[in-house]
């Protein structure tokens, strides 16, 4: 309600945001915040990324270092975007801080995953379109702005995770191949020594 100069009073109409593009919006925001903080932080990192037609061109393969830490199949991100580049992490592995980091990153982008997605869920139920002519008539602009923005979010979280997986699983499959090379001396030596029995008798 305004007042007249004069005296009186009339009601002008103001604008304010739907009750769902309220209630969900800010949410999102504060979701997609967190994201584009956590992508920040990877300015200076101890892994970093190859095009894959460079690491195929010296003789190198992408597929060696599937995503997906407790499977050996390649991770859905490289299945269905082949395009993207390889991690890559040096001889020296990661350090425990880093790793720790990591998986810290994972598990926060898990939470905002399942956020994004149970937001997506619940203006996916309450759109309302009629039956009739679900096939013909366009979405509500409200739900379709919450819808795409969910969507959106969901997409970013899952490729930071699925890249986070990635730079793991390619450290964890360096240590492996550093194991295994240590290793070879010693078996050497015990098949040197059984081989050669008289040389151990003083």
């Amino acid at each position: 309600m305004q007042q007249f100069p004069g005296g009186g009073t009339y009601e002008v109409m103001a604008t304010r945001p739907r009750s769902d593009l309220y209630v969900n919006l800010p949410a999102l925001k504060k979701l997609d915040a967190m994201l584009i903080s956590m992508l920040d932080g990877f300015c200076e990192t101890e892994f970093w990324y190859v095009d894959r037609g460079i690491v195929v061109a010296d003789g190198g393969d992408c597929d060696a270092y599937p995503s997906g830490i407790s499977g050996g199949r390649p991770s859905i991100r490289q299945e269905e975007k082949w395009w993207l580049p390889c991690p890559k992490v040096s001889t020296k592995w990661l350090s425990d801080d880093t790793r720790k980091r990591l998986q810290q990153c994972r598990d926060c982008t898990n939470q905002i995953l399942k956020a994004a997605m149970a937001i997506n869920s619940s203006v996916l139920v309450e759109m309302e379109i009629p039956t009739a002519y679900m096939e013909t008539l366009p979405k509500d602009v409200g739900q379709s702005i919450l819808e795409s923005y969910s969507r959106v979010m969901e997409s970013l979280a899952f490729n930071i995770r699925a890249r986070i997986d990635d730079v793991i699983y390619v450290d964890d499959a360096i240590k492996q191949c550093a194991a295994a090379e240590s290793s070879v001396p010693l078996q050497q030596r015990r098949i040197r020594r059984s081989s050669h029995p008289e040389e151990n008798v003083s």
